[in-house]
Formats: structure tokens, sequence, C-alpha cells
């Protein structure tokens, strides 16, 4: 009797550190899963602090709005100062035809190449604006009108003014614009030389006309489809992308301190780790 009753407390005991060594494990992996939660949600606190930060540095497009905004009332403002100049002036009596014809200037002397002094250059009074250009002499000899050597990798630089090239060509592809603005079914007329000049003389030179219209080359197309993508292939999320693609379409010419450089340098790093050869 004595020994069924040392058994059954031996079994107790047993049953009671059994239950004991249950419970640890259970808080053992209750504090483990807890400690996880607590570091996952912590590493999301700091990725979305990461996140803030950049997104705080880059410029907002609104800031882009703003200043395009501005641009446009200070143009309508120059519009409206041109168009009261013009009205307020007394216009002389247009040119006729059956007048006398004018004299149109001489030729334009060439530079002696061979000369080791550049005369000055001759007075050109009536010239057509736009017309002509004076090329220094010691320029063609140096070598100076040659195109700037590509770099020996991909720079912040090379970068935009790709961007800037592709924009300017896109911009010269033909489009569908309607409907038609107001106009007559007549082809514009064209004027004469001696008309030319005068309106040149007067300032009142024709905009639009006897201009030829340029197009893109195969060349320019093939390297236009080739720069368009990259912000958005090396830009993806968020408006780095967008404000890239704002810059170089409102922009004719690379300067160093108006361009984005840091996204412009993402770019030109991922372009070198894919060992693009620089074009």
């Amino acid at each position: 009797m004595a020994a069924d009753t040392t058994s059954g407390d031996d079994n107790k005991r047993a049953a009671r550190e059994a239950r004991r060594a249950e419970i640890r494990l259970e808080k053992a992996a209750k504090a483990k899963r807890k400690a996880a939660k607590e570091a996952k949600r912590k590493a999301r606190a700091a990725a979305m602090e990461r996140h803030a930060a950049i997104m705080a540095a880059q410029p907002h497009p609104q800031a882009h709005w703003d200043e395009e905004r501005e641009a446009e009332a200070r143009r309508i403002k120059k519009l409206k100062r041109q168009l009261e100049r013009r009205t307020s002036k007394d216009k002389s009596p247009r040119w006729s035809i059956a007048e006398k014809p004018i004299k149109l200037p001489d030729p334009i002397q060439q530079p002696d190449l061979d000369s080791e002094e550049d005369p000055a250059p001759p007075p050109r009074p009536g010239l057509i604006p736009g017309t002509y250009r004076i090329v220094d002499a010691a320029r063609l000899r140096g070598g100076l009108l040659d195109r700037p050597r590509l770099p020996a990798q991909w720079t912040a630089r090379r970068v935009g003014e790709r961007l800037i090239e592709a924009h300017a060509v896109l911009r010269r592809l033909p489009m569908n614009v309607c409907p038609k603005e107001f106009g007559a079914a007549w082809p514009s007329y064209r004027y004469e030389a001696g008309e030319l000049a005068h309106q040149a003389g007067n300032q009142t030179l024709s905009i639009g006309r006897n201009v030829i219209a340029r197009t893109a080359t195969a060349d320019e197309i093939a390297r236009m489809n080739e720069a368009l993508p990259w912000p958005m292939q090396f830009l993806s999320g968020g408006s780095g992308a967008e404000t890239l693609n704002w810059w170089a379409s409102h922009t004719e010419e690379y300067e160093h301190e108006k361009a984005p450089l840091g996204l412009l340098q993402v770019i030109a790093d991922m372009l070198n780790a894919a060992k693009e050869a620089v074009r």
C-alpha cells in the first residue's frame, strides 16, 4: 500500500514537471515571436523613414508648375508691351511693287584663311537677319569648330545632353494637330528678295514664311528612342523620372548649375555598370 502511494506521488510530480516544462516552452516561443514581430516593425519603420527622406530630397512637381506659370505670366506681359509699342507708333506707308526696286547689298566678303591677321568684317547694312554667319578664320585653323570628343565613360553631363537632344528631336517630329486653325485654303505667298530686304530694314519681316521645316533623320530618331526610356528605366518610382523629363523638355542647352545632377548621375552609373558604350 505504501509503495502504491509513493508511485502515485512520483507520477503527480512528473506530471507537474512536464507541465512546467511545457509552459516554459510556450513562453519561450511566445517571446521569440514577439521579438521577431518587433524586429520586423522596426525594419519597416526604418524603411519608411529612408523612403520619406528620399522623397523629401526630390523636387516636387508643384514647384516646376509654379515656375512655369510665372514664366507664362512674364511672357504674356512681354507680348502686351510689344503690342502696345506696335499700336502706338505711326506706321510708314507700305512699300509698293511699282516703286523703284531697292538695291541689294554687295555679297559678303569671305575671310582669307591664308592670312595671319584677320581683317575686320565689312559692314553689312540691309542684310536679312539669320541669313549669314560670321566665322573667325582662327577657329577654322585651330579646329575649334569640330565636335567635342566623347568622354571615356558616361557622365551626368553626357546623359543630360542626350536627354535634351532626344526631346528636341521629339518636338521636330510631325504630329497630327486638330481641329485645324483658322486660315484660308490658298497657299501662303512668297516674298521676293527686295521685299524681304525692305521688311528687314523696317523690322516687319514676316515670320513663318519661306522657312524650310527641318525634320529628324533616322539616326536622330534612333538616338531619341535609345535615350527617352532612361528616366523610366533607371528612376522607377517617385517623381524623379517626371522631374528629369520636365527639365530636359524645357531646356535647349545643357547648363551645369541648373541641371539635376543627382538624377543624371544615377543614370550614368547604371549605364557604366551595364558597360554601355558612350554615344
